[in-house]
């Protein structure tokens, strides 16, 4: 095993209550992130699909071919990329499941909540039970931020100017 991985070992260790499976719990946080992830990126197919296609008319007879229509106004932004981040909102929220799950944990098998009471630092039991809920809750949150504002640029980049209704900067 590299010394890396052996260091990130001992920090979930020290910082997750004791004997708790942690890497459960990762797993299933980098899975919930995957499925976040894939809802997101419907975002380009409704933006696409329900939105952009609108936007031209197809040219009468066999030509086959669409031409931009001038009066045509793509929604707002916020109106397309509604409920796109939910999964990314579901996850950070159930982060304070999991601060609830560590907490009852120390009740478990050991009772290790006797001793984490009886500890000189009594930072001791809470640093436990937040810090891996609160990184992974930041994460969520940092990766829906970027989501937004990469779907945001999409969406100023590929939406023809005139049909880009003013005030699109408030978001």
């Amino acid at each position: 095993m590299t010394e890396r991985k052996e260091e990130m070992i001992r920090w979930m260790d020290r910082n997750t209550p004791p004997g708790y499976p942690w890497r459960s719990t990762l797993v299933a946080t980098v899975w919930g992130g995957v499925f976040a992830f894939l809802w997101s990126l419907t975002f380009f197919t409704k933006y696409h699909n329900l939105y952009y296609n609108v936007l031209f008319e197809w040219l009468p007879g066999a030509s086959g071919r669409r031409v931009f229509n001038e009066n045509a106004v793509m929604p707002e932004f916020v109106e397309i990329a509604d409920g796109k981040l939910t999964g990314f909102v579901i996850l950070t929220v159930a982060m304070i499941g999991l601060v609830i799950l560590h907490y009852t944990y120390h009740y478990q098998g050991s009772k290790s909540i006797y001793l984490m009471k009886r500890l000189p630092k009594k930072t001791e039991l809470w640093r436990r039970c937040l810090t891996l809920p609160v990184i992974l809750a930041l994460g969520s949150a940092a990766v829906a931020a970027g989501l937004r504002v990469l779907f945001y640029v999409f969406y100023m980049t590929m939406t023809p100017e005139s049909a880009i209704p003013p005030g699109q900067w408030i978001w």
